[in-house]
């Protein structure tokens, strides 16, 4: 298992689902990935912790009451100091949500919009430090913003986080790596063809031993297949969505 007990600044460190059924999305993704789950009181709005042998991989909740915000899988980057974080974001053209928040003694949190429309959240470390299992069949691999203007995008990431922005040397995609010393933290799609219009948006790819058997599974849950299994130099990919109309993706990585 590829264990972490602390994330490197600047790279995705925790990823967590806004859902309309918090119940029937933990028997979903519980029966799919093997996941338990810890579910918070009401201080909390019963947030739930999921775990892959017995180890953090993500975050679970239903949207407040009142609250207007989408059904989605969200992600949040690894920082040293979240307000320092907001000033960096504000200053290359990004927009704070809301301001930094404590949440308990766990972190401090920040929520943004990029310059192309794209959310995400970045996550400050207290006694949670993220998730605990990476890289691994039922825990988080990968993570790709899906913009209208990728290089404006990379551009910003790579600003705000300190990660160099690489372009992939293939014409028929547009596609960045986004590079710490130690190698690629995410990627960035250019939004083209059919797919131009979608909303931007970042995907989350979690770990499968099987992407095929994984997406049957899926759709025998109740879920659907979005995208079938498909082979790419990087691992063979499927695109789901939960019974709850959640995207998510799933890879079984080259090499296994």
């Amino acid at each position: 298992m590829t264990r972490i007990s602390q994330h490197q600044f600047g790279t995705p460190c925790w990823i967590d689902l806004m859902t309309s059924d918090p119940d029937a999305a933990r028997r979903f993704y519980g029966e799919l990935f093997g996941w338990t789950f810890e579910v918070g009181g009401p201080e909390s709005f019963f947030y739930t912790t999921c775990l892959k042998d017995g180890q953090k991989v993500a975050g679970l909740s239903g949207r407040p009451p009142g609250m207007d915000a989408p059904l989605r899988w969200g992600m949040y980057f690894c920082v040293e100091d979240a307000d320092a974080t907001t000033r960096a974001v504000e200053r290359e053209g990004g927009k704070a949500l809301f301001p930094v928040m404590d949440v308990f003694d766990q972190g401090r949190m920040g929520s943004y919009v990029d310059p192309t429309g794209a959310t995400f959240g970045v996550w400050q470390p207290k006694s949670h430090r993220g998730s605990e299992l990476v890289g691994e069949a039922g825990a988080m691999c990968w993570w790709e913003v899906n913009t209208p203007d990728a290089a404006r995008a990379s551009k910003f990431y790579g600003s705000v986080f300190g990660l160099e922005p690489r372009r992939l040397e293939d014409p028929k995609i547009e596609y960045y790596t986004l590079n710490h010393a130690e190698g690629a933290a995410a990627g960035v799609m250019q939004l083209s063809g059919e797919r131009q219009g979608v909303a931007p948006d970042w995907t989350i790819y979690i770990g499968s031993a099987d992407a095929d058997a994984d997406a049957a599974k899926a759709e025998s849950l109740g879920g659907k297949v979005a995208v079938p299994p498909f082979d790419t130099p990087y691992g063979r990919i499927a695109f789901l969505v939960d019974p709850q109309g959640v995207a998510i993706a799933i890879v079984r990585p080259s090499g296994g």
